[in-house]
């Protein structure tokens, strides 16, 4: 039998001070990051728990994509692109365009 290493990064901050941490429900085995704090998996079974599917779905939509667009391109659900987006758009507030503005240039083609 034979083994071979893998230097696993944390998904999150990319750093390689991680840790084993214990086994998930299926069996998956997880890891620790020291510096963020988290805990996440090397292999995902669920797409939707993916930081990377995340950062993903968030840039898709910043982009245009449309929700069930990106649920078939990623292979998920689409409820789950929706949950993902609410959670992110949580965290990014909009800039404040308050004030009053000298003058507006308007352009209909």
């Amino acid at each position: 039998m034979s083994y071979f290493l893998v230097k696993v990064h944390c998904p999150h901050c990319q750093t390689p001070k991680v840790k084993k941490n214990g086994v998930n429900g299926n069996g998956q085995q997880n890891f620790y990051c020291k510096d963020c704090r988290k805990q996440f998996q090397f292999v995902y079974k669920y797409q939707g728990a993916n930081p990377r599917i995340k950062k993903q779905v968030c840039e898709m939509a910043m982009r245009g994509n449309g929700i069930r667009d990106t649920a078939n391109i990623l292979k998920m659900s689409s409820v789950t692109v929706i949950l993902v987006l609410r959670l992110w758009f949580k965290t990014h507030h909009e800039p404040c365009f308050e004030g009053t503005y000298e003058r507006v240039i308007i352009d209909e083609m």
